[in-house]
């Protein structure tokens, strides 16, 4: 499946957020999402969803139009990870979290097919052994992990990420991004993810789409988006993208 943005207008009230924003996202692609604070990222992938319903413009999943389709049709098609998951006591277990994630293809209660999809989506993760876990001992990257299963239980094959490596370690980054890629080359996917890394982005996303104040400031193979002219206009900071060790990095100058 594909998802095609076109012309996109977002408000708060009478605060505009989105100004006229075009992306695609293909299929077995990585899309990263990159720019500062207050550009309007986490915003338009609320839209592509329609967490967010926008206000001008057409959003289309394999062609059917978003604002036509129910809640419960759109979570079959595209799986979302927020940037944070609730804290405190009381919280699920691990298999409950994951679970939670068959909700569109449940009737009133799970089923055993939703707690076997649950047991499958865990052993091809390899978190068997965290089932029984509460998800609130978990670390910072192994909670990405439950999230992105409980996506993966809705079986869609599109997939949302608001940051998923913020606030981790870099071991917990690349594991969460290798994760990622290896769904995309293995299982087809599409990802779409925002990425405040510009390395991780460059390393990991096959396209990217700078925003800047509501808008598109760049689009394209993602190579060609972050370089060090666009990294000054959009972000005000004077950088280089050199090769070392044979790959293209980031260094601010």
């Amino acid at each position: 499946m594909n998802v095609i943005a076109n012309d996109v207008v977002f408000a708060y009230h009478s605060s505009p957020v989105l100004n006229s924003v075009s992306l695609r996202l293909e299929p077995s692609e990585v899309l990263g999402i990159i720019g500062p604070n207050g550009s309007g990222k986490t915003t338009m992938l609320k839209c592509l969803n329609r967490i967010l319903s926008h206000n001008q413009g057409e959003i289309l999943i394999h062609d059917r139009d978003v604002a036509k389709l129910k809640q419960i049709d759109i979570a079959k098609m595209i799986g979302y990870v927020p940037q944070h998951a609730g804290g405190g006591h009381g919280m699920p277990t691990v298999f409950e979290v994951v679970l939670m994630g068959r909700r569109p293809h449940a009737a009133w209660q799970s089923g055993k097919r939703d707690e076997e999809k649950t047991w499958e989506i865990l052993a091809s993760l390899d978190m068997e052994r965290f089932a029984s876990y509460r998800y609130d001992q978990l670390s910072g990257g192994q909670r990405q992990k439950v999230l992105i299963a409980r996506a993966l239980a809705q079986e869609a094959s599109i997939l949302l990420l608001d940051e998923p490596t913020s606030s981790l370690d870099i071991k917990h980054q690349m594991d969460v991004m290798d994760l990622l890629r290896d769904l995309v080359r293995r299982e087809g996917f599409s990802v779409c993810a925002i990425v405040h890394d510009l390395d991780l982005a460059i390393k990991y996303c096959d396209k990217a789409v700078m925003m800047k104040e509501g808008r598109i400031f760049a689009a394209g193979e993602a190579l060609d988006v972050i370089t060090a002219e666009n990294i000054k206009s959009v972000y005000g900071v004077e950088a280089a993208v050199d090769v070392v060790h044979g790959r293209p990095h980031v260094m601010i100058v």
